[in-house]
């Protein structure tokens, strides 16, 4: 929306935009292929243990808007016990939300999560074939889940458990030595964020949706409806500390599991956007 509305040409920024894989965005990012990324806390958390410098300025959403779906044979989530779901890749956010989904209804044990494919619609492909009983899904993937009869277990936004799946990072040193570039990139972000939840321009976001899920109307308003809440929840797409710390919980990595949230994400740049 900030690069089809304008927003990041009002605030003085040439934007082209890449379609990259969150854990894939990590190495372009410290490499300085990418000078921001849209991946969520897992990411960051892991590569910032590992020695990077990443840090996440802004959120996506704070809400995992991700589904597990499985077989009609099964009706809830106990009866997967012995059973694999697929994520797109380890240490992914649809593997976060995997985890923090099985820890809800204590089947973290029972269940196994594997990489399915690396994308969403790989996941669902696995699910056609039988490799897999379940899968992670999003929008608009959950649409084609439910028409070919697949049932919907859990659904992240409706769970109401804070978990940052998705945000905008960039390296400290990039935000060090170009924070007039960062400042001017949140502004356009935060355009774009009130833009969105403005239901007068629902029309304008299903369009641009669709032309970057490369889907049409249908799903993109699907995909729409389910972004909605998040974007009108909050002014400000701050990072919500809470939202970090659920998903360093169930990451899986020891180191991630005892580290201080606060360290992976600084929401002083947004909220100094956002101030009057």
């Amino acid at each position: 929306m900030a690069r089809e509305q304008g927003f990041f040409a009002r605030h003085g920024l040439n934007v082209e935009l890449s379609q990259v894989g969150g854990t894939q965005q990590v190495a372009a990012l410290l490499s300085g292929e990418l000078q921001f990324g849209a991946l969520g806390a897992n990411e960051v958390a892991n590569a910032d243990l590992r020695g990077a410098d990443l840090v996440m300025i802004a959120t996506c959403s704070d809400l995992p808007i991700f589904s597990l779906y499985a077989n009609k044979q099964y009706t809830s989530v106990a009866e997967l016990a012995g059973q694999s779901i697929g994520v797109t890749t380890a240490g992914s956010a649809t593997d976060a939300a995997a985890h923090l989904f099985l820890k809800q209804f204590d089947a973290l044990d029972k269940v196994k999560i594997v990489a399915a494919g690396g994308t969403i619609p790989a996941i669902l492909a696995a699910m056609d074939q039988g490799a897999i009983a379940g899968g992670v899904l999003s929008p608009p993937t959950t649409a084609k889940a439910d028409e070919a009869g697949y049932t919907e277990l859990v659904n992240g936004a409706k769970l109401g458990v804070p978990m940052n799946h998705s945000g905008i990072a960039i390296s400290r040193t990039y935000l060090k030595d170009h924070a007039d570039a960062v400042k001017q990139f949140l502004a356009a972000y935060q355009d774009a964020w009130t833009f969105s939840a403005n239901p007068a321009n629902k029309d304008a976001v299903v369009t641009v949706l669709a032309q970057y899920t490369q889907s049409d109307d249908r799903l993109a308003q699907i995909g729409y409806d389910a972004m909605v809440p998040v974007w009108t929840s909050t002014k400000t797409p701050r990072v919500k500390p809470q939202a970090v710390s659920n998903l360093l919980q169930v990451s899986g990595t020891p180191d991630a599991e005892k580290a201080d949230p606060a360290q992976f994400f600084d929401d002083s740049l947004i909220d100094a956007i956002a101030a009057p």
